[in-house]
C-alpha cells in the first residue's frame, strides 16, 4: 500500500513541470497594436503645452486656494530653486564604437549612478566613493575609479 501511494505521489509531482513552451499549448499570436508616438513638454505663459504627434494639449496652472466650503484652501508653496550643477558622464569611452556607453550623472560633483539587480528590490541610485573600482555593466566591463572629482579608467 505505502508502494501504491509513493507510486502516485511521484506521478503527481512529475505532471508538476515547468512548461518550456508555452506557445504549444495557447494561442499567442494576435494582431500588433498601433505604433506610440513620443510626448513633450513645453512650459508657456498660464500653464503648459504637452504635445502628443501633431496634437497639443494644455494644462493651465492652478489658483490659488479660496478658503470655501470644501475646506482650508492653502496658499502655494514657493517655487524651488537649483543652483547647482548637473552633467551626463560616459564612462571610459575611448575609441568605442558600442551604440551604448554606461553614463552617469555628475551632481554638484559628485557622482550618480543607477545600481541594477536581478533583484527589482535591491535596485537604486548610488554615489560612487572616491577611490573604488567599478566595472561597466554595458558589456565592455571596463574598470574605472574615481579620483579628485574625476574618472580615472584603468
Amino acid at each position: 500500500m505505502k508502494n501504491l501511494i509513493l507510486l502516485g505521489s511521484l506521478v503527481i509531482l512529475a505532471s508538476c513541470g515547468r512548461v518550456e513552451r508555452p506557445e504549444e499549448f495557447f494561442d499567442i499570436t494576435g494582431d500588433s497594436g498601433s505604433d506610440g508616438q513620443s510626448c513633450f513638454s513645453e512650459q508657456v505663459e498660464g500653464g503648459v503645452n504637452v504635445i502628443c504627434g501633431d496634437t497639443t494639449h494644455f494644462v493651465s496652472n492652478g489658483q490659488d486656494g479660496t478658503n470655501g466650503n470644501d475646506g482650508d484652501d492653502g496658499q502655494d508653496g514657493q517655487d524651488g530653486t537649483f543652483e547647482g550643477s548637473i552633467e551626463y558622464v560616459e564612462i571610459c569611452r575611448g575609441n568605442s564604437s558600442a551604440n551604448y556607453i554606461e553614463t552617469v550623472l555628475k551632481l554638484d560633483g559628485k557622482f550618480m549612478a543607477f545600481l541594477a539587480s536581478s533583484d527589482y528590490k535591491r535596485e537604486r541610485l548610488v554615489l560612487l566613493v572616491e577611490n573604488e573600482t567599478y566595472r561597466t555593466t554595458d558589456g565592455r566591463e571596463k574598470l574605472f575609479s574615481i579620483v579628485n572629482g574625476e574618472i580615472n579608467c584603468l
